[in-house]
């Protein structure tokens, strides 16, 4: 008695198990796209100048002065970002060196330090006709 096993249209017992592992690639790479997508938002730096500062800067949009950390001081560049609640990225902005000053009772500010009211002076030569601003 020989035991003829066939092979039936639409059986499970028949499908590639490479199959299901394809079907679920794109929806892996899509994903892994999504989480680089939001860790890239997360530790861009957008330069401004010193005038657009003073308006990211301005009372009137909610924005508290003594939120904004300078976190990093090189290449030219004072960098401040200021926390947002968790999940939600901080906000990063670079202002180029010539443009501001960033200074406390005379003194140049550090590193890890809160901005406060009057810490952030506008450059009377950033540009031709530009008036020396303290924010």
């Amino acid at each position: 008695m020989e035991t003829s096993s066939r092979k039936v249209s639409g059986s499970r017992f028949n499908a590639n198990p490479m199959r299901e592992s394809k079907r679920a690639l794109p929806v892996v790479l899509a994903f892994a796209a999504v989480v680089a997508l939001i860790a890239w938002v997360m530790v861009r730096e957008y330069r401004l100048s010193g005038d657009e500062f003073k308006r990211v800067l301005n009372p009137a949009v909610g924005n508290s002065y003594g939120y904004w950390l300078l976190y990093r001081r090189d290449r030219g560049l004072y960098c401040f970002k200021t926390p947002h609640p968790i999940y939600f990225p901080d906000w990063r902005y670079c202002v180029p060196q010539t443009e501001i000053e960033v200074i406390r009772d005379g003194k140049a500010l550090e590193v890890n330090d809160y901005l406060g009211v009057g810490d952030v002076v506008l450059k009377p030569d950033r540009y031709p006709g530009a008036k020396r601003e303290v924010l």
